[in-house]
């Protein structure tokens, strides 16, 4: 009797671990943290949930230079258009920002802003965030985050979290609309489609998927920084502007995206 009593429990255990892993497992698709910046946050239990976190008014030295007030000036050299397209043309960075703001409706981008992440020492802002208690012990010394300037046609297509950490702040002008999805809301296919994919025009006849995925939609305001954990989709975006108040009035949608890695995630990276 004492047995079968003793192995209806173990049952009961069993039972109980499995429908708790599967409540977390659903609600894991749902949820998102917000925290306001304070000096002394214990970052380390925030991260341990594993969950996108939102930071609120981060302080200046984790923003950054990156925004129109500290290099609309700037002479540095840089290319609008496609990288796909032949017709690139180069301009001064101060120059492509005066032009851009004179026209009603924002028309070609600059293909590829990655080269001003060093005259703005963005590595040295990223590297604040470890200095001032940002870090875990087995995360490895950070990269040089890359520098976006979003147009209101802009988007970041549906890209996958391979970081232990992904790093989306919001530095200045329109904020930024992100969808975001744990990996398993969405398909494993995905990795199929040639392009990536935008989820804001994705419809059921493309993407038969898109209709059942369940996400969340945040967005970011300028001195607001994302985390993003491992193992989750997320597509970027400008936030759409009135009517009467064209993007480029309003300095485009200034960002950047940094990776946080452990070895196991640079290593899982490469792969």
């Amino acid at each position: 009797m004492n047995k079968m009593f003793i192995e209806i429990l173990v049952l009961l255990a069993i039972v109980a671990v499995i429908c708790y892993v599967a409540y977390r497992s659903a609600i894991h698709e749902f949820q998102i943290l917000q925290k306001d910046y304070e000096p002394d946050t214990d970052w380390g239990s925030l991260l341990s949930e594993q969950l996108p976190l939102v930071i609120r008014d981060v302080p200046a030295s984790w923003l950054g230079g990156w925004t129109y007030g500290k290099t609309g000036n700037k002479t540095w050299p840089v290319f609008k258009g496609l990288k796909e397209q032949m017709r690139k043309q180069k301009v001064a960075w101060n120059a492509y920002l005066s032009a851009q703001q004179q026209q009603s409706q924002s028309s070609e981008s600059v293909s590829d802003c990655g080269e001003l992440a060093q005259p703005i020492k963005l590595l040295q802002t990223f590297q604040n965030w470890g200095y001032d208690g940002f870090s875990r012990p087995w995360w490895l010394p950070v990269a040089t985050p890359t520098p976006h300037l979003f147009l209101q046609t802009d988007h970041k297509g549906l890209e996958k979290t391979k970081a232990e950490w992904t790093a989306i702040v919001s530095t200045d002008g329109a904020p930024l609309e992100l969808w975001v999805a744990h990996e398993g809301a969405v398909p494993n296919d995905i990795h199929e489609y040639e392009d990536p994919v935008n989820p804001w025009t994705a419809t059921t006849a493309t993407y038969p998927w898109i209709g059942d995925v369940k996400f969340i939609e945040i967005k970011l305001r300028p001195g607001n920084a994302l985390l993003i954990p491992r193992h989750w989709w997320f597509a970027v975006r400008a936030a759409a502007q009135p009517d009467d108040i064209p993007l480029l009035n309003g300095h485009g949608a200034w960002w950047w995206q940094g990776d946080i890695h452990s070895v196991t995630s640079r290593i899982v990276a490469f792969v």
